[in-house]
Order: C-alpha cells, then structure tokens, then sequence
C-alpha cells in the first residue's frame, strides 16, 4: 500500500517509501520530505508547510494568530497531496489544538488562578477559535472524500485545568532513588 504521512512525531528523518512523507524534525533543517523535492513543490503551489519545530509556541500570547494561519497551511498542503499524491492511506498530524490548549486555557477559565482579563478577544477565545479552525479544515479534507473513505479522527489527550504537578525527578530524588 501506498501512504502519505504528514507531521507525525518522532518520523525524522525521511525515508524512501512508496507514497510521501513530511516528518516532524526535532532539530531545524530543510530535508524533512520524501520526496525530496516535496516542500518546494508545495511552497510552488501556495500550500507551504511549515515544520513543527520552526511554528512551536515561544511565550507571546500572539501565537494563536500563527496557529490559525498554520492549521489553515497545513490543511492547504494535505488537499493539495490528496489531488496530486494519491495514496491508500493517508495520515496528518495537527499539533495546534494542542499547543493552543496547553497556553491558553487560563485565559478561556475565569476560574483559573492565572486568569486575567487584560488580553484581546481572540486571545481569550484562542482554544474555540483553534477548534472551529480544525473543525473548517476537516470539512475542508472530508468534502474531498470518496463517500466510501475511512476517516478516523484521534486526540493523544484532553485538556482541562491543571492546579497541581508531579516532577518525577524530584520526587525520586526526594526519596534516594536519583542523583542530579
């Protein structure tokens, strides 16, 4: 079988298989497709695709807007390798709502300690805003479907307040089981 998969981590570097790969790279570099001539392709034809390491969250609460137009980037590259790429299967990873979820959620919870209000509309709404954009983009993807085409959606973990912590190391530490 052939497939295409896009962004899935820990898949750096890329290998030769029948079908294509954008890999997720944990260092910068501008080999992270198979075929090698791939991401050229797609910044050729307006679907540029932009690794994960080089669109991660760096503290500005401004990320929300280059998550936005990331998922819609990425979703623009996924249509274009559907009608050039045929493949049997076909998998995509979005890290967005992820990221989005872990940074913003103090600012969507009022009952949150670290809420505050001094931020802009979008910012407080970012986690709904990444969600409805996700949610466009899969209607996007599944218009483009064969009525008969398997579509599995999957989530690695839910996001919800978080008070309280637990650092292995430490706690190990604490206990005479680690030397830092």
């Amino acid at each position: 079988l052939t497939s295409g998969v896009i962004n899935l981590p820990m898949s750096h570097p890329p290998r030769p298989r029948p079908g294509y790969q954008i890999t997720w790279p944990l260092a910068n570099t501008l080999r992270f497709s198979e075929p090698q001539g791939l991401l050229g392709e797609l910044a050729r034809e307006s679907a540029h695709f932009t690794s994960d390491l080089a669109c991660m969250y760096r503290g500005s609460l401004d990320y929300i807007d280059d998550a936005l137009l990331n998922v819609e980037q990425r979703v623009r590259s996924l249509v274009y390798l559907l009608d050039h790429y045929p493949t049997d299967v076909v998998m995509m990873v979005l890290t967005e709502t992820d990221r989005v979820c872990h940074h913003y959620w103090h600012l969507s919870d009022p009952a949150h300690p670290a809420h505050t209000k001094a931020v802009t509309e979008l910012q407080r709404r970012a986690i709904e805003a990444c969600y409805m954009a996700v949610d466009a983009a899969f209607g996007e993807v599944l218009a483009r479907l064969d009525d008969d085409a398997s579509v599995v959606v999957v989530s690695d973990h839910g996001c919800g307040i978080g008070l309280d912590d637990l650092s292995l190391n430490r706690l190990l530490a604490e206990w005479g089981l680690l030397s830092l």
